[in-house]
C-alpha cells in the first residue's frame, strides 16, 4: 500500500505532478467525469485496468498495480463526489515516465465513461 502523501508523479483529475515540480501540470485529454459513478463500477474499471483494490470506502476506491515496464508501480484513486467523479493516478518512482501516468489516467477515465 502506497499512501498518496508520498507521491512522486501524480495525475489529479486533469493534472500531473512531476517529482521536480511544485505544482500540477495538465494531462491532455483527462477531465473529471461530470457525473457520479457507482462504487461497484469504479472498482470494476480499476480491476479491468490491472489494479488490485487496496481500499474501498463509501465514496472512493483505491488500487495499485505494477507497470508493464520493469514492474514500476502506480496507485490510483477514484473519488466519487456530488455531480462528478475524479481520477487520481500516482507513479511510485521519481524519474520521468514518458507520460505513462497520464496514459493510465486516460484509460481509467475512458473505462469509467464506458469507452474501454
Amino acid at each position: 500500500h502506497y499512501p498518496l502523501r508520498r507521491q512522486r508523479q501524480m495525475c489529479i483529475r486533469d493534472s500531473a505532478m512531476r517529482a521536480t515540480d511544485a505544482a500540477p501540470m495538465a494531462c491532455p485529454g483527462v477531465e473529471p467525469i461530470p457525473r457520479q459513478i457507482a462504487l461497484e463500477a469504479a472498482s470494476y474499471v480499476l480491476v479491468q485496468q490491472g489494479f488490485s483494490i487496496t481500499d474501498a470506502q463509501t465514496f472512493s476506491v483505491r488500487g495499485v498495480r505494477k507497470g508493464f515496464w520493469f514492474g514500476l508501480p502506480h496507485e490510483a484513486v477514484i473519488r466519487i463526489r456530488p455531480g462528478r467523479t475524479d481520477v487520481r493516478v500516482v507513479a511510485r518512482y521519481d524519474h520521468s515516465d514518458g507520460g505513462a501516468t497520464c496514459r493510465v489516467a486516460e484509460n481509467l477515465v475512458a473505462g469509467l465513461q464506458g469507452g474501454r
